[in-house]
C-alpha cells in the first residue's frame, strides 16, 4: 500500500497488520515519523496469541534520505545525529 504524508495529515488512518514500514522520503512533519512507527508496535502481524507481533516477532523501519533532506532528518533524529549521518561514509544506520 502506498501512503503519503498528505493523506496522513488529513485523515490519520489507523492501519493495522503492518510489520514493516518504508519511508521513500522523510516526512516533512517530524511528528508523523513516531506516529507511523507506533502503529507498527500496536498493530503488528499475528497478534499475541500467535507468538508475538509481526513476522517472527520483528518489526522494521527503513527510511531513505539524501543530503537535500537534511532539515527533515534533523527534525527526526536531532542535530548531532543528523550531522554525523550526513557526513559519514556509511550508507546504513541502525537505531534500536
Amino acid at each position: 500500500m502506498f501512503y503519503t504524508g498528505r493523506a496522513h495529515y488529513f485523515k490519520r488512518y489507523m492501519m493495522r497488520g503492518a510489520s514493516h514500514l518504508i519511508f521513500y522520503s522523510l516526512p516533512e512533519n517530524a511528528n508523523f515519523y513516531p506516529e507511523l512507527v507506533n502503529l507498527l508496535e500496536e498493530g503488528g502481524g499475528g497478534g499475541e496469541r500467535e507468538g508475538g507481533w509481526g513476522v517472527g516477532g520483528m518489526t522494521s523501519v527503513f527510511a531513505m534520505f539524501t543530503r537535500f533532506e537534511a532539515l527533515a532528518l534533523e527534525r527526526i533524529v536531532g542535530t548531532t545525529r543528523a550531522k554525523h549521518m550526513l557526513g559519514s561514509e556509511k550508507a546504513t544506520f541502525l537505531f534500536c
